[in-house]
């Protein structure tokens, strides 16, 4: 199914104001995953991201803001206000939020513009064994350690964990999970 949207996207650009300023930050999230999904550079809703950084952040979910960091991201929007944000917030996001998402989205966003971050890093790296040991987390972690190497951040945490459970890790991922993390 190809659905691009082009005239909800055209609408949602004219009331980008209006829907950023007044809806929540679950529902503004989703609208910029959704726009990044389909491909839709939606340079209005991303300015209005960025003008409520604060809020979004401060009241959305860790997913939420993560979903919102990696829409950013893949849509190529430099949001600065929006990283600084998640950036202060990056200790509380990791410990609240499943460490597997908000690692793989966010430090992948951070590593895909090439932000510093290092407070956010260093919590992705204290919650290393939860990222690497738990469940199928094999994507994820792979993503952790290419947004790391992009970023040029050494975790010693994070690398000292995956060789600990390197069997565990090759034993269930894929080749390109392998590849990121060689």
């Amino acid at each position: 199914m190809d659905v691009k949207a082009p005239e909800l996207f055209k609408e949602i650009e004219k009331r980008a104001s209006f829907l950023v300023n007044e809806g929540y930050p679950q529902a503004i999230a989703s609208t910029a995953w959704e726009a990044a999904t389909l491909g839709h550079s939606a340079p209005a809703l991303f300015r209005e991201i960025e003008t409520r950084a604060s809020f979004l952040v401060k009241e959305g979910q860790p997913q939420t803001i993560s979903n919102t960091a990696w829409a950013a991201a893949t849509l190529g929007h430099s949001a600065p206000a929006l990283f600084r944000e998640i950036e202060t917030r990056a200790s509380f996001l990791v410990k609240e939020g499943k460490s597997r998402n908000i690692a793989k989205n966010t430090v992948w966003a951070y590593g895909k513009l090439q932000y510093d971050a290092p407070t956010l890093l260093a919590a992705v790296d204290s919650a290393s064994e939860v990222l690497i040991k738990s469940g199928k987390t094999q994507h994820a972690s792979s993503n952790v350690a290419l947004a790391f190497a992009e970023i040029g951040h050494k975790p010693d945490e994070f690398f000292n964990c995956r060789e600990k459970h390197a069997d565990e890790f090759v034993k269930r991922a894929n080749e390109q999970d392998i590849t990121n993390v060689s």
